[in-house]
């Protein structure tokens, strides 16, 4: 297939990625002699003749306002230059996208793009060669990129050779135990040779014939550790207590014991057994009466009656799940965390809940080492602990995932493997969800992705240990995920008529086809041939056990196959039946008519051979002499000198130090169901110690909500796992019950992390001594754990990651009772509770449970203004951070500060309520408006530990600050003069033909792929009292195109208003963002139906975020009409920081001149949610003051809240008629109860201006 090759590359006023390059070869890798490294996009084009070549690299590779554009170029005298690709087979979101352009622009036939990156380096002097290579490391990771030629094309589609015939594996019955041990070695399996005696004596005894090597892969992936837990099940023989003598371990162990006898299970002890043991032996007992008890495991559920401002209550079912992908993280960061929280929200998904909040606890080595301290063999912990918070944040942003609480841990552990653990909350009617057994003749669906032969290996690569040559050898087992499919797929299972007929579900994790569909039934055919594929060539095995993201399995009756592909249809998405449900008590799988696998099921659920395990317990440190006492405990602070010293070691120590860079990169507003952010206050400094929510709505008015915490006492794990797993457990509930919810009503889920046990007796009780620890805690809580995950392979050579076991706490709130940590106001008195410990360092539990009950009844009541739980940085650090979001200090009641244990309790209380505490609670003084804290006589000043707490990370995370301010945004007016007042075009005088009293006027949302602000934006409409229609633009092929081209058409010409709604339509690729939408929108149909609609009908037009993007390249704004742009055109381009940002700024209305703006107020600071990569207005100082002149900048940035460097801080437009309105704050996502903790005015009321204008 004929090609050609296009180079592209920013115009240098907006080349911010080669600039951030620069910076990183010239700082870390220290290479100075870098003057500046050039970055290019680079695209081999096929199946396009030479004239439509040259129209799509107008309209789909290049943008002529911002790129430059070129053929083939070659490094000159003194520069160095190469180019890399991803590797074939992995998905490709620019290849992709830039192919569905060219499809709906009808652009050649069958057209095909290979994107890369290409990089000129230009330098002082030639680069010696170990220069080059160690950029080239940098920035080539071998898992998931290749280095390709300058000057050849790449081939245009992934080649991959016919599948040879399954082997049959004969003579394997036959093998001796010495054959059957190379046997396993030469075939990199990931079974023990147990395991594989076991496989042998199958088929020689039961099945009478040889294994094929399906099957043999298929039972590999089955039974390893990420899918079976067989470390978890292992049988716990011959526990040694003989050298503990430490109360509470032995007291647990035995209250473990009798809550066996008191279930009368027959099960053997184990891990797993020990995990799950309380929340059995609470049913048994009568308790746990609102957890859903169902064969079908998609997520930890509990049911929940919803109240909502109607007086309305409606039974919910709320989903939650803790997930890792710490192997595939660690080997390809972007890939491996971007698909951790896409495998998290697939099982409550699976459960058809609605995914609404995530939560994101990792653990990394030190990220701000140099380059020289990098394991090898290992990528550096910078470019990790980066690459994987840029792929979680990318997809969850994308699929429009709020993230309400992200923390990072820092340990040199995490060298070995690091920690990326994801955690979400879903929720559903529970009208919706029906939990059928499937019956015979039903019928399996595939919804969703195709297959491929990336993420192949993943489960059994995750059970690994690993060395040197992991990053050369696994690159098979780590895929990139898409996450506009999956966006789709959440849709779609929300969705009542869907959800009601699926009789069971599940989602395509680590074991593919094998696994996925195979646990649905006990009885199985597979048809093989008809999973669809990503290229050819695909044979048994990949089909089998490929992971493959953004797939659904569903059981359905046959009668209701017809209506569950045309819903899927409706959503843009494939459905289509591969498997029926049989009786005859095995899996079979068929390709090409021929049976690969036939397993009985028995021996399948066998999970392997049983494994034992001897486990030696030694003495908790300290137990006898008091040398374990709690990390946190402060000293008794004599002096101001004392305080200071205290606080800079907590806020400068990396695991204290400010994570706010860090959390920018992450949406925390979509959906409107936020009720806190992730720091609070009006400057928005304060961590959030929980994320919480409103249960998701059509119209958003629940005033129901879920608190979700996380608790990981990582120094204490590390002293000792049952001390720490202990205060793991209480550190959660601790923060769920101070954020607002009941003691009660929480459920806990445990995420264990351990190194690879082997059979070392001593590794074995660090597992064992963290989940008894737990099971000590929950006990004296009177809790349980409805669900858990386990990573047990932690080990790199002779480093392992620190003992780990992260509390997961969920439970329902009401949206009245919730309290942040941030300090409200001067005046306040501030108490603490603690309670006595040890001398290991363990509280006394019973006693801290009532102090959360008082807490709770304080909450209750109203009187609690703010709480926190100490963390490990101890009292004064918990305290500045309370303070650092208002600009609050706090005046000390003592001379002395005292002694205060790893999760004591801070609230702030009314100071006209302070009688009703309860004696047990000290008092430690009062907010003061003074930013410090006073102690001794003197003060520490808190701008002072701010400015500390900022640093430490902000060369691995940079804050976005602010740039230049808008000369339109003031404080206050200056002195004698008033605010200019310009005039507004749309007054009382209007055509009266379209004024449509008494009727609801139609608004058109159109919903691309990846487009995830389109349900927010149809409430907002409806809301304020339009009728909204979203319809989503299909795109399988070209017949969906032309029929959804057609059904917008229809749309525009039915509507008054249309919105573009925010997102990440076609992910903002290729390279750049409103791309797909400006391409529909330029169809000569839709284009004349939306020039009729605005010059003819009366119409309106709003963008947000997304669509404020597509209305500039379509050239509605700012010019009112939809027109080519040429160079000189203002554009919106990339954030100046070089990131995404998340953040509520605050904006200030400059000009009326637009219908949508009639209900806003003169001098008000609105605050708006930001969540962009790509929200920088870019133009001439020419164009801004034409801009003004003719009242078209509507909106500007505050005085300090230009985060993305918009050219005199423009932040709205609107079109010269001022009928279509663009924005890159999301004014849509506001509901009631949201964002408590970050104090302003939100409504802005432009959706009922766009109604007004109709009906008034």
């Amino acid at each position: 297939m004929q090609g050609v090759r296009k180079f592209v590359r920013k115009i240098e006023a907006l080349d911010v990625e080669s600039a951030g390059l620069t910076g990183q070869i010239r700082d870390f890798l220290k290479i100075g002699a870098v003057k500046k490294a050039e970055v290019y996009n680079g695209y081999d084009i096929f199946g396009l003749e030479p004239e439509e070549v040259a129209q799509a690299v107008q309209h789909v590779f290049s943008e002529p306002n911002v790129d430059l554009v070129s053929d083939v170029w070659m490094p000159e005298a003194e520069e160095t230059a190469f180019a890399f690709r991803l590797l074939p087979g992995q998905y490709d979101q620019r290849s992709d996208s830039a192919v569905q352009l060219l499809t709906i622009l009808k652009l050649g036939q069958d057209p095909h793009v290979v994107s890369f990156k290409a990089v000129r380096l230009k330098s002082e002097r030639p680069l010696t060669e170990e220069e080059v290579q160690g950029i080239k490391r940098f920035l080539i990771n071998p898992v998931e990129a290749m280095e390709i030629s300058l000057v050849e094309l790449c081939p245009a589609e992934v080649v991959q050779p016919d599948a040879p015939p399954v082997e049959v594996l004969e003579g394997f019955r036959a093998l001796t135990e010495d054959a059957l041990d190379g046997f396993l070695a030469s075939h990199g399996l990931a079974m023990s040779s147990e395991d594989l005696a076991m496989v042998q004596a199958y088929f020689k005894n039961t099945a009478g014939r040889d294994p094929k090597m399906t099957e043999l892969k298929v039972l590999d992936t089955y039974w390893s550790d990420h899918c079976r837990h067989t470390t978890f099940m292992t049988e716990l023989k011959d526990i040694d207590f003989s050298e503990a003598t430490y109360g509470p371990l032995l007291e647990a162990y035995d209250k473990y014991r009798q809550k066996r006898a008191d279930i009368a299970t027959s099960k053997p002890e184990s891990l797993m057994d020990l995990a799950t043991i309380q929340a059995r032996w609470l049913r048994k007992q009568g308790g746990l009466v609102d957890v859903e008890v169902s064969d079908e495991i998609n997520a930890a559920t509990f049911m929940v009656d919803a109240a909502f401002e109607n007086g309305e209550t409606k039974p919910y079912l709320v989903m939650f799940k803790n997930e890792t992908h710490n192997h595939p993280t660690e080997i390809e960061p972007f890939g491996g965390a971007a698909t951790c929280l896409g495998g998290a929200i697939r099982d409550p998904l699976s459960g058809r809940s609605y995914v609404y909040q995530g939560m994101r606890i990792t653990g990394s080595g030190d990220p701000t080492e140099s380059l020289e301290k990098t394991l090898p063999g290992k990528l550096p912990q910078r470019v990790i602990t980066r690459g994987a918070a840029k792929g979680f944040s990318s997809y969850g942003n994308q699929i429009g995932l709020p993230a309400g609480y992200i923390r990072e841990y820092y340990h040199e552990g995490f060298k070995a493997k690091r920690m990326e653990v994801g955690a979400v909350i879903g929720a559903a009617p529970a009208e919706n969800v029906k939990r059928l057994q499937p019956a015979v003749g039903d019928k399996v669906l595939l919804i969703g992705g195709k297959t491929g032969i990336d993420g192949l290996g993943g489960a059994t690569g995750s059970s690994k240990e690993h060395d040197e040559s992991s990053l050369a050898t696994c690159a098979s087992e780590v895929q990139r995920g898409n996450a506009p499919e999956e966006r789709k797929l959440q849709r779609l299972f929300s969705t009542a008529d869907f959800a009601k007929r699926i009789k069971k579900s599940n989602d395509f994790g680590a074991g593919g086809v094998s696994v996925a569909v195979g646990e649905l039934a006990d009885s199985l055919d597979i048809q093989l041939d008809a999973v669809k594929t990503k290229y050819p060539g695909l044979g048994a095995i990949e089909l089998a056990i490929s992971e493959s993201q953004e797939r659904m399995a569903v059981v359905v009756d046959p009668a209701d196959v017809e209506a569950i592909v045309a819903l899927a249809a409706a959503e843009n998405l494939d459905a289509y039946e591969i498997a029926q449900v049989t009786d005859s008590g095995k899996l079979r799988m068929f390709l090409k008519g021929d049976v690969v696998l036939e397993l009985d099921r028995d021996f399948i659920e066998s999970s392997g051979a049983s494994r034992s395990q001897v486990i030696k317990v030694t003495e908790v440190p300290g137990a006898k002499t008091g040398e374990g006492s709690a990390e946190a405990e402060d000293k008794v602070v004599a002096t101001a000198e004392e305080a200071e010293a205290a606080l800079l070691a907590a806020v400068t120590d990396l695991n204290g130090a400010s994570q706010i860079g860090l959390v920018e990169n992450f949406d925390n507003t979509v959906g409107a169901y936020s009720i806190l952010m992730p720091f609070g206050g009006v400057r928005q400094m304060s961590p959030s110690m929980s994320m919480v929510a409103k249960l998701p709505s059509a119209d958003g008015t629940s005033l129901t909500g879920t608190v979700m915490s996380a608790g990981y006492a990582l120094k204490a794990l590390e002293r000792d796992p049952f001390v720490g797993g202990a205060m793991s457990v209480a550190e959660a509930v601790a923060k769920t019950v101070l954020t607002g919810a009941k003691l009660e009503r929480i459920h806990l889920s445990c995420q264990e992390y351990f190194e690879r046990l082997g059979s070392d007796p001593l590794k074995w009780q660090k597992p064992f001594k963290a989940l008894l620890g737990a099971l000590y805690a929950m006990d004296a809580f009177g809790l349980g754990a409805i669900g858990g995950k386990d990573s047990m392979s932690g080990t790199f050579k002779d480093l392992n990651v620190p003992p780990t076991l992260i509390a997961f706490a969920a439970a329902p709130v009401d949206v009245k009772n919730v309290v942040s940590t941030d300090f409200k106001a001067e005046g306040s008195t501030v108490y603490m509770a603690d309670v006595a410990r040890d001398a290991a360092g363990l509280p006394d539990l019973a006693a801290y449970a009532a102090r959360l009950k008082e807490a709770q009844a304080l909450i209750e009541h109203g009187v609690v203004l703010s709480a926190s739980v100490v963390e490990e940085g101890g009292v004064l650090e918990n305290l500045f951070k309370m303070g650092v979001g208002n600009g609050l200090g706090v005046k000390l009641s003592s001379k002395e500060l005292p002694k205060a244990g790893f999760g004591a309790l801070i609230l702030e209380i009314d100071l006209a309520s302070a009688d009703v505490m309860p004696e047990q609670w000290l008092m430690l003084g009062e907010t003061q408006s003074a930013y410090r804290i006073n102690a001794q006589g003197g003060g520490v000043d808190l701008k002072k530990i701010e400015t500390a707490w900022l640093e430490p990370l902000d060369s691995v995370f940079p804050r976005c600050k602010p740039y230049a301010d808008s000369p339109l945004a003031a404080e206050v007016p200056p002195a004698g003069k008033k605010k200019e007042k310009r005039a507004v075009l749309f007054g009382e005088e209007r055509p009266s033909a379209n004024i449509l009293r008494g009727v609801k006027p139609r608004v058109f949302i159109p919903a691309f792929p990846g487009t995830n602000c389109e349900i927010d934006t149809a409430r907002a409409f409806e809301r304020a009292g339009a009728e909204a229609e979203v319809i989503i633009f299909r795109n399988r092929n070209l017949a969906d195109v032309e029929a959804s081209i057609e059904a917008y058409v229809r749309a525009i010409e039915k509507a008054q208003m249309i919105a573009l709604p925010g997102g990440f339509s076609a992910g903002d690729e290729p390279d750049g963002s409103g791309k797909f939408i400006s391409s529909v929108f330029k169809n000569a149909g839709i284009k004349e139906a939306t020039m009729a609609l605005l010059k003819q009908r009366d119409g309106l037009m709003l963008g947000i975020c997304n669509g404020f993007q597509a209305l500039i390249k379509l050239g509605l704004l700012p010019y009112g009409e939809i027109r080519d742009l040429g160079p000189e055109d203002p554009t919106v381009t990339y954030n100046q920081c070089g990131k995404h940002i998340s953040k509520m700024v605050q904006i200030e209305v400059v000009s009326k001149m637009s219908p949508w703006l009639a209900r806003v107020s003169e001098g008000v600071r609105y605050n708006v949610p930001l969540s962009h990569g790509e929200g920088r207005f870019f133009a001439s100082e020419a164009q801004y003051e034409a801009l003004l002149a003719a009242g078209q900048v509507a909106t500007v940035y505050s005085r300090g809240h230009n985060l993305n460097g918009s050219a005199f801080g423009v932040e709205g437009l609107v079109s010269p008629d001022g009928r279509v309105l663009g924005k890159m704050g999301h004014s849509e996502r506001m509901t009631s109860h949201t964002y408590l903790n970050v104090p302003g005015q939100y409504d802005m009321e432009i959706f009922e201006a766009g109604v007004d204008y109709f009906n008034k």
